[in-house]
């Protein structure tokens, strides 16, 4: 399918793998940015495990919000005051840092759509280095 609407597609394979028994890597640019998303099977069940440079594990779901940003006190209450002043209500949260004060990043599902609105409250929040709404 992905050949046939004209993605490149790149394939190797490894004899046995330290960490998974199978895992895709999808590399796209996103507003300029080159991004690479790794999922994985977990007992039949497909996890993304690795964006870009950084490892967590979660789960798809219909409404996601991938955000970056910096590894400092404060962001996770932030964005959390900003998504229930939207009234929006966060189903899972996961989290992953590329080391301890660096890069973080956080995929978040939700309930329900995150507006534009709200997109850009968190994005103005201080650590904020990247935001954007994922749908499924």
């Amino acid at each position: 399918v992905a050949k046939d609407r004209g993605l490149e597609i790149k394939q190797s394979t490894t004899q046995g793998s330290k960490h998974y028994e199978s895992t895709i890597t999808i590399s796209t640019t996103i507003g300029g940015k080159e991004h690479s998303f790794t999922g994985a099977l977990f007992g039949g069940e497909p996890r993304l495990v690795r964006i870009d440079d950084i490892r967590l594990e979660a789960g798809f779901s219909k409404h996601m919000l991938l955000l970056t940003n910096e590894d400092k006190p404060g962001f996770i209450g932030a964005l959390g005051g900003v998504l229930s002043d939207g009234g929006i209500n966060i189903g899972t949260f996961h989290l992953g840092r590329s080391a301890e004060g660096g890069e973080a990043m956080a995929l978040v599902t939700t309930d329900e759509e995150v507006s534009s609105d709200i997109l850009k409250k968190i994005s103005a929040l201080p650590q904020a280095r990247e935001c954007m709404a994922l749908k499924f």
